[in-house]
């Protein structure tokens, strides 16, 4: 089955006070700018038991150079390269350290006792600032990325999720894996991660946020000292990437030596985060994933980015000869992709099917942390959370059978991943059995 973007869960989700769970309500915070250009949000809460330090850099893998991916993966592990910190951060200071790197953009999350906000600020302060890059450092995170790295590729529904992205855009940025492969990360050095801090990790790239039982004027003052120094850049690095040609559409094998079914995957161009039928989209991922759970339990996710989004069919099927892509070309390919989710994406959407989906996104935007919210206004550069949901609450059936008119006729990638010995073991090693 299709393996949704693998992100850490945000202890924030769970800290009451700090989600604002509040059905469509988006409160405001205190909004002040450093004078190296940080961007700060506070917001006050007597009652919550926890502070929440959070910074996002609104810059991500996107920005990978090519043949070196994996590089902002490796610098986001780089400036906490002491593992022992994680657990210093739940023992000591009575909560948790996050670290995440996407396509768009690298965030750490801080949770702690509401008395440790400033030695909270202190370790965001040193590592951000203060970040020791060296041969020795950086052999030691690229050591432990492989390994990790190594394990995923045992997995067959990771290599699924990562081809059929480099299917739909090639040297696309999109198309290239946001944590490095093998052959990025033994290329990486630490030049390069001292390169994308000065270019990305800098102050006038970033939004600060603080959360919880803390007084803001104390938190704005704090702040200001401990991260005051920390150097601006040239403003924020516009993504001027050179636009994808058109996939390819004729199915592709991959063989793997893992696992014993066909992982599959189709995909399709959608929508950015940006782009107007956004939420017209996220209507439709809901539904079409309905329809397919319902029928043989594949799912259907929509990846949205700055610039361009994808939806991909995701089906883990038995493994069996009739399941691997026919070696065919031209029209014949194009025809075997439109039997499956083409088609899928041609049925109309019903009444029914769209009030259903439609509150489960709009259940979704709601239970979401305004926290994230407001971080994802500043880095997609959206007007507002309030603004966002007013779309929301306006899409109508139409919008949503429009957007899937649109892209039925795009170009449908297809990719399998097939385990190589499938036919021995699942035959009990009888290699004339025609399964």
């Amino acid at each position: 089955m299709l393996k949704r973007p693998i992100v850490l869960t945000l202890v924030i989700l769970l800290l009451a006070g700090i989600c604002f769970a509040q059905p469509g309500k988006f409160p405001k915070p205190r909004e002040e700018k450093l004078l190296n250009d940080l961007k700060m949000l506070i917001w006050s809460q007597p009652t919550a038991e926890k502070v929440l330090v959070s910074l996002r850099v609104h810059s991500g893998a996107a920005f990978d150079p090519v043949n070196k991916e994996g590089t902002s993966k490796l610098l986001t592990e780089i400036m906490f390269p002491n593992t022992g910190i994680f657990e210093d951060f739940e023992e000591d200071l009575g909560g948790s350290l996050k670290v995440r790197s996407t396509l768009d953009y690298m965030q750490f999350d801080m949770t702690a006792s509401p008395d440790k906000l400033v030695s909270v600020l202190e370790i965001l302060a040193g590592a951000i600032i203060n970040t020791q890059i060296d041969r020795e450092t950086a052999g030691i995170v690229k050591k432990s990325r492989i390994e990790d790295l190594n394990k995923a590729y045992s997995d067959p529904g990771f290599l699924a999720d990562r081809a059929i992205a480099e299917r739909l855009y090639g040297e696309f940025p999109y198309g290239r894996s946001p944590v490095g492969t093998l052959e990025s990360l033994e290329i990486v050095d630490f030049a390069d991660m001292i390169f994308a801090k000065q270019r990305f990790l800098t102050a006038d790239n970033a939004t600060l946020i603080v959360s919880g039982k803390v007084s803001s004027s104390f938190a704005y003052r704090a702040a200001r000292r401990l991260l005051g120094g920390w150097q601006k850049g040239d403003g924020r690095v516009p993504p001027n990437f050179t636009l994808p040609e058109s996939p390819e559409t004729a199915p592709l094998l991959v063989n793997t030596d893992f696992g014993m079914n066909v992982e599959r995957r189709f995909a399709v161009e959608a929508a950015s985060r940006r782009d107007p039928v956004y939420f017209a989209a996220r209507v439709l991922e809901k539904v079409l994933d309905a329809r397919v759970r319902g029928q043989n339990g594949g799912s259907v996710v929509l990846n949205s980015h700055f610039l361009r989004g994808y939806l991909v069919l995701g089906e883990t099927l038995p493994w069996r000869s009739g399941n691997a892509p026919p070696p065919l070309k031209g029209d014949a390919s194009k025809e075997v992709v439109k039997t499956s989710f083409q088609r899928l994406l041609e049925q109309p959407v019903t009444e029914t099917e769209f009030a259903a989906s439609k509150q489960q996104v709009v259940d979704e935007f709601e239970s979401k942390s305004i926290i994230e919210h407001w971080f994802d206004v500043e880095t997609y550069r959206l007007k507002s959370a309030s603004a966002e949901f007013e779309k929301l609450k306006a899409v109508t059936l139409k919008d949503v059978n429009d957007f899937a008119k649109k892209i039925s006729v795009k170009p449908i990638v297809r990719v399998d991943v097939v385990p190589l010995e499938a036919p021995a073991r699942l035959n009990d090693g009888d290699p004339d059995d025609p399964r």
